[in-house]
């Protein structure tokens, strides 16, 4: 079974020899369109999306697809600056580091 990523329209992307199975859950031809939140099918634009059965379902809601945003949360906001920070005081440190050593290579030349 062979599955590949990174399609574009010009290259089906990297292909690997793979053990699993693919199935598509949601046809790449439904679009949700977040403002309306309507449901709607696109034309079929390669073999690929040609070949794929689409099906849907008349009973999904149209807020299905609010379900795939997530709104930042305190915590990611945590992480971030936690991170940020971290960065800085490596990057503060390996400074440090680096003037220490030359000063010393400078003392002994």
């Amino acid at each position: 079974n062979v599955v590949c990523v990174g399609k574009t329209g010009s290259s089906v992307g990297a292909c690997v020899d793979a053990a699993p199975r693919y199935v598509l859950a949601l046809s790449t031809r439904l679009r949700y369109d977040a403002s309306t939140g309507a449901w709607s099918v696109k034309d079929a634009e390669d073999d690929f999306e040609r070949a794929a059965q689409l099906w849907t379902e008349s009973n999904w809601q149209p807020g299905i697809g609010g379900v795939l945003h997530a709104d930042p949360t305190f915590w990611d906001n945590v992480w971030f600056a936690s991170m940020t920070l971290a960065s800085l005081l490596c990057s503060w440190f390996v400074n440090r580091a680096s003037n220490r050593a030359r000063a010393i290579e400078d003392d002994t030349a």
